[in-house]
């Protein structure tokens, strides 16, 4: 049910979560009754509405005439009962049945006409709005007012709904995005989003939200706008029961001015659908991939299936230790040739088993106030169509955490990742600084990287390794520069790694 409200200004408390209107306000509280009053305030998040000054309130619901209600103040509490302040043909507080409206009690609690006690500024302001109840409010010919008055828009979207899947978006990395919510309804948000990357350049992005409760929700987004390389993503997610959900996600990019025939076309496609069972879960997925949809390109469309149990962390006796265990049978096809993980290379098409077992140890503290905790796994694969066990990929992680003071804190931490096929070792050792003060939180990171990588033997494509820079430093500085909003500034540095110093993308975002 949609509610409308219009008044000489209505003003937007977005931490409140309020909105009020002043001079000659005119709401309509859904398909029957509309109502006219001095002033009003809206509790976005409880529906509590109070209207004051000369109300005058008109129910078309019955088929005889309709009904009027005039007071000096009519609230309607968070669940659903009326109050109104008559003032003929005496003075009095009347409690109304909320179908009829006709008064059932004289009674009213002390506060039930008080307005909102807010202690902040208008965030925006607009002449009308159309609120969907416990979901979002749509502002119209709305003004930014904080922290000064700024632009002017045609609408503006505050969603207030507890739902996270409002807040969800498949819209790919940008160094600067600020979005504009513009057009909304009880189950749909539309946003365009001004963007900008180091690489691409300024552009436009839009997305499209589709939100049905907490059963799913269905994300369209589409950016670069603007550019000759553009790039769509579809994600559909729905909880089909209390143990089982669903997800299908579809990303494809083109390339090439957009009312030609583009140059570079590809598509993949990923579908999933996960099981609850006690203590683990079932997930069965499928991914498709085509490389090239236009004619003349390679017809690559390799493509993966498969199944696999997942356990929880369970406890190792006594000891503090937990594991959790997995296992996985799949099968592989590429009519290019599998690749390295397979012999021969050339391969086209191969079943896959695999297992795994990974052990977590407790937080023990060390002298000198240190937590110190380790993690390790180890997978194993089995092909059909390779020798022997196929492949192993081991993980360690090592942490160690001292708090120095309250705002102060640092973590240590070394992490081995390493594959038997092709043979690969990549190591990685860090420390994170962070520091933290209600309006300012530094994050600096110092890392180190010792990779190796054998390239396999019998295969026929091009092996290539993608080096990591062997010392790399990074800075995260998060400002609030606003009630309402964080600037977060992110930036790398490689110490002349081939040549390169700084990192070529730098971050620059504005958070709530």
């Amino acid at each position: 049910m949609l509610e409308a409200f219009a008044a000489s200004q209505i003003a937007l408390y977005i931490n409140a979560g309020v909105i009020e209107g002043r001079g000659g306000a005119q709401i309509a509280l859904g398909a029957s009754r509309s109502v006219r009053a001095d002033a009003f305030a809206y509790d976005l998040r409880s529906g509590r509405l109070l209207l004051a000054g000369h109300v005058d309130l008109v129910d078309r619901a019955a088929n005889d005439a309709p009904r009027e209600l005039h007071a000096a103040a009519i609230v309607r509490t968070p669940n659903g009962t009326i109050y109104a302040l008559v003032t003929a043909p005496t003075p009095q507080r009347e409690r109304l049945d909320s179908r009829t409206l006709q008064p059932t009690a004289q009674e009213a609690p002390s506060d039930a006409f008080a307005f909102p006690n807010i202690a902040e500024a208008p965030w925006m302001s607009a002449t009308s709005a159309d609120v969907v109840p416990g979901t979002l409010v749509t502002l119209h010919h709305a003004t930014f007012l904080y922290p000064a008055r700024g632009a002017t828009v045609p609408s503006y979207v505050y969603v207030f709904s507890p739902s996270t899947y409002y807040a969800t978006t498949s819209l790919p990395y940008a160094s600067f995005d600020q979005p504009w919510p513009f057009r909304g309804g009880p189950h749909a948000l539309d946003t365009l989003h001004v963007r900008y990357d180091q690489i691409a350049g300024a552009s436009l992005g839009f997305d499209h939200r589709l939100v049905f409760g907490d059963r799913g929700y269905a994300l369209l987004s589409l950016a670069p706008l603007t550019q000759s390389a553009r790039s769509a993503e579809l994600t559909i997610y729905q909880r089909m029961s209390n143990a089982v959900y669903e997800s299908l996600s579809a990303f494809g990019a083109r390339g090439g001015a957009l009312l030609q025939s583009p140059t570079q076309a590809s598509l993949s496609l990923n579908y999933g659908i996960t099981a609850a069972l006690r203590q683990s879960y079932l997930q069965l997925s499928l991914n498709q991939a085509y490389d090239s949809l236009i004619a003349g390109g390679a017809p690559n469309h390799p493509s993966h299936v498969q199944l696999g149990w997942y356990g929880y962390d369970e406890p190792l006796g006594r000891s503090g230790f937990h594991y959790r265990l997995h296992s996985a049978l799949g099968h592989l096809h590429d009519a290019f040739g599998l690749g390295s993980q397979v012999d021969p290379p050339q391969a086209t098409d191969a079943w896959s088993k695999g297992v795994g077992l990974s052990l977590s140890t407790p937080v023990y503290k060390v002298p000198l106030g240190i937590q110190l905790s380790a993690y390790g796994e180890r997978d194993l694969t089995w092909f059909s169509s390779g020798p022997g066990y196929g492949q192993t990929g081991d993980n360690l992680t090592v942490t160690a955490a001292r708090p120095i003071s309250q705002r102060l804190g640092a973590v240590a931490s070394y992490q081995s990742l390493s594959t038997s096929s092709p043979r690969t070792l990549y190591r990685t050792t860090a420390l994170n600084l962070t520091y933290q003060v209600p309006a300012l939180a530094v994050a600096l990171s110092l890392q180190h990287n010792s990779d190796f990588v054998a390239p396999p033997t019998g295969l026929t494509t091009p092996f290539t390794l993608i080096p990591r820079p062997p010392y790399e430093a990074a800075v995260d500085l998060r400002i609030r520069i606003s009630r309402y909003g964080t600037l977060d500034l992110q930036r790398s540095y490689f110490f002349n790694f081939e040549g390169e110093k700084w990192s070529p993308r730098f971050t620059i975002s504005l958070l709530p």
